[in-house]
């Protein structure tokens, strides 16, 4: 698949999530968070509203914001996060907060916040958040999958990506035919990756420039430019003792 054509296809709105993975049932990942909710000072209209929302298992980014928000009545942990969401100012990562979060409510807060660097291409703060996500344990399993495969791919880390994608195709929920053929492309690019390959390189190339689109500093940024330097230098070094070895015949 051309360059272009792959990065359009990982970079397709979240918004366009919202009936592209179709949902047969609900499942019981959302138990914990329900019987949470079920134990909370929330006003019965407010718990009602979440509980409803729990079991259309939410697949889209605004319904997942809904769903949060809702605990953030009962939780001040889960308020003080949105609050900083609203702000811009989301943690980088789970270390960075204050009072711990209730844990059935964790998983699904912390895919929230994934969720927001991940819509401002924060991949790196992405992962660190999505790392406290458990998929079994949250209320939408295709988002922690899908916000995770594509991180790993947007930072060059194809092996990683292929492994979660993997992971997305099996959920044992029909997925709709677009996800199914992101999964599938990302997973045969980790079939067939090669390290320092031209089609690595490339990918690296993406991550280098999507790091000064930011026009931040982050850890990591020197080792990734360093890293598509070394792989064009080998490159080129193989091209050069291929040539010698041609004009030696």
């Amino acid at each position: 698949m051309p360059r272009a054509s792959a990065a359009a296809m990982l970079a397709f709105p979240l918004a366009m999530l919202a009936g592209l993975l179709a949902v047969q049932e609900p499942g019981v990942a959302a138990e914990p968070a329900a019987r949470w909710l079920a134990d909370s000072s929330l006003p019965e209209e407010q718990e009602s509203a979440a509980q409803a929302l729990l079991k259309q298992r939410p697949l889209d980014l605004p319904a997942l914001d809904r769903v949060v928000r809702l605990y953030a009545q009962a939780d001040p942990a889960t308020a003080d996060l949105l609050e900083a969401i609203d702000q811009g100012a989301a943690p980088a990562a789970p270390s960075e907060i204050g009072a711990p979060l209730p844990s059935a409510l964790a998983s699904d807060v912390s895919l929230r916040l994934a969720a927001e660097h991940f819509i401002h291409r924060r991949y790196g703060e992405a992962l660190a958040w999505l790392a406290s996500v458990d998929p079994g344990n949250c209320v939408s399993p295709e988002l922690a999958y899908y916000y995770r495969a594509v991180s790993h791919h947007q930072l060059g880390q194809v092996t990683e990506a292929g492994e979660t994608a993997k992971q997305l195709l099996q959920i044992d929920r029909p997925l709709c035919r677009r996800t199914q053929q992101l999964a599938r492309m990302m997973k045969r690019q980790a079939d067939a990756h090669e390290e320092g390959s031209l089609t690595h390189i490339a990918l690296l190339m993406e991550d280098v420039e999507r790091r000064f689109d930011l026009q931040r500093t982050a850890p990591g940024d020197q080792q990734v430019q360093q890293q598509v330097i070394d792989a064009l230098d080998k490159l080129i070094k193989q091209a050069e003792e291929q040539q010698q070895q041609q004009q030696q015949q």
